[in-house]
């Protein structure tokens, strides 16, 4: 379906740990979801659902899609403003990522990553990282 796929922050192991899979019920809960368990059911008892909807449990199936994935270390980075705090969210997502990289490359997957170290979970850091996709996003264009 995708000639190429790229994550820039994104959620790529919902089920890294429990913290993780409750700390994704709670953002769901906290975007007005009155019962968060709708989306997949619980994370223990609807395991399987669970992985039919994580990119970590589905990562054979992108051996043959060039795959980009960046994210940052939730430090405040190069592109943060000053005075920026550090952001609880961003260490959670490169954690998932690095994760997610290793799976890919022991099914033989070769992802172009940037882990960047410093950077929050920030528009800044995204719209750079699109810019060092777009070679191998565009690649795989076909004029029809």
């Amino acid at each position: 379906m995708y000639g190429a796929a790229a994550s820039f922050s994104g959620i790529v192991h919902t089920r890294l740990s429990a913290e993780v899979s409750q700390g994704y019920l709670g953002l769901v809960s906290s975007q007005g979801v009155a019962d968060p368990l709708a989306l997949w059911g619980d994370p223990d008892s609807d395991a399987a659902t669970w992985k039919q909807h994580n990119p970590y449990d589905l990562a054979r199936e992108l051996k043959d899609i060039p795959l980009f994935l960046s994210a940052g270390n939730g430090q405040p980075g190069p592109l943060d403003q000053r005075g920026t705090p550090p952001d609880s969210i961003e260490p959670w997502i490169q954690a998932e990522n690095k994760a997610f990289v290793r799976h890919l490359r022991d099914l033989g997957v070769k992802p172009t990553t940037d882990l960047y170290g410093n950077g929050t979970h920030n528009w800044v850091y995204w719209q750079r990282e699109l810019h060092r996709a777009w070679p191998l996003l565009t690649s795989t264009l076909r004029p029809s």
